[in-house]
């Protein structure tokens, strides 16, 4: 039961996170190696589509800017968008409430600005000077300048807030148009962006597409979605393989107990193993009696902790609901970990292999108290008794 549900909630966690990472960016990334190392965007997409198995290709920019809402300023990351491209390559509208997607038309009545999508999480920690409809202004290093650096600024609008549902985008970026956060007032960066997603038909492709597309363009990175965040999904799968290796020891124990069990049984039946064995038992028939006894109670045991994983999984949330609302008590805070409820996902494969793990560790436990019982020699089992 215990692994059932552990597991259950850590394949949740992998799944969720998988699906956001992947909601924000596309199944391939192509880019430069600078924050704007790419130019003539056009052209590289037109090349990028006609590759087999790509089924479309949007530009992007992202850049560090910082944030100006009334006497305040946070830092945040900007990604310039095209709406209608982006919307074919990634998730991202879908994380925005109202199903208006990637809209960055401005509300009625608010400044003549172009629109700009921000996180909640960013929106929460401006929320005492900034609403929907309301100006920021928007502060960039404008990187390609002649000389030294320069600052460009960007007033926009807030039309909507998105949430992803990972903390690092929510509580960081902030969308735009491409054209308004590459052009002259802003990054100016004379045309060039940071890279292009791609969406294929099958994400099964990926690995020759990416090779092709990487001979093609041998002075850009192409990397798969996974790649681009592979430390955040290597510690996220250790975790699930570490937790997995500890809650293993929880079956381990209740072998040895079953073990324990056994010999007692052994030691307090010595008389009528003898009886048995003195009226023409087997050593091997003794044997199977107390193999098919640990066999019978760990199968039972397996069976009901199963049902009992699963039937606790599903009702997971509305345990931990129940709980808060008698004790007070936050189960699981979703501003600690950004989920509004505990993600879970019930992997058949994997219960199979906990099922039959569990029999065979509690079969594998009576083997030493059936031979043991097996080896009892009839004349000094009854002598002892």
């Amino acid at each position: 039961m215990a692994m059932v549900v552990v597991l259950s909630v850590m394949a949740g966690f992998d799944i969720e996170l998988r699906k956001w990472v992947r909601g924000v960016n596309s199944d391939l990334i192509v880019s430069g190696y600078g924050m704007y190392g790419v130019d003539d965007y056009p052209a590289l997409i037109k090349e990028i589509e006609n590759v087999e198995h790509v089924e479309a290709a949007a530009p992007f920019v992202q850049a560090v800017a910082l944030i100006k809402a009334g006497p305040s300023y946070s830092w945040c990351m900007v990604r310039g968008v095209d709406p209608e491209a982006e919307s074919r390559v990634s998730d991202f509208g879908r994380y925005v409430p109202g199903d208006r997607g990637l809209d960055f038309t401005p509300p009625q009545g608010s400044p003549d600005l172009p629109g700009a999508l921000v996180g909640t999480a960013l929106m929460e920690d401006l929320s005492f000077f900034l609403d929907r409809g309301d100006e920021l202004l928007l502060i960039g290093v404008r990187e390609r300048s002649a000389t030294l650096p320069t600052v460009g600024y960007k007033p926009v609008v807030i039309v909507s807030e998105f949430k992803v549902g990972m903390y690092e985008y929510d509580s960081t970026y902030v969308l735009i148009e491409l054209e308004e956060a590459i052009g002259k007032e802003f990054l100016s960066t004379n045309g060039a962006i940071t890279g292009v997603h791609v969406r294929l038909d099958d994400y099964a492709n990926a690995p020759a597409v990416k090779a092709q597309l990487q001979g093609l363009l041998p002075d850009l990175r192409v990397r798969t979605w996974e790649e681009e965040r592979k430390g955040l999904l290597r510690a996220v799968g250790l975790e699930r393989r570490v937790m997995t290796v500890i809650l293993s020891f929880i079956v381990l124990v209740a072998g040895f107990a079953i073990t324990a069990i056994l010999t007692m049984v052994v030691a307090d039946k010595t008389h009528d193993i003898g009886v048995i064995r003195a009226i023409g038992g087997t050593s091997r028939g003794v044997g199977a009696i107390f193999l098919a006894v640990g066999g019978v109670t760990t199968t039972i045991g397996a069976v009901v902790g199963m049902l009992a994983g699963v039937i606790f999984t599903l009702n997971l949330n509305p345990i931990s609901h129940f709980v808060e609302r008698k004790t007070g008590f936050s189960v699981f805070p979703p501003n600690l970990y950004y989920f509004d409820e505990i993600p879970t996902e019930i992997e058949p494969f994997r219960l199979a292999v906990i099922f039959f793990a569990a029999v065979a560790v509690g079969i594998i436990a009576s083997l030493a108290p059936a031979a043991r019982a097996a080896r009892l020699d009839p004349l000094e089992a009854i002598r002892y008794e």
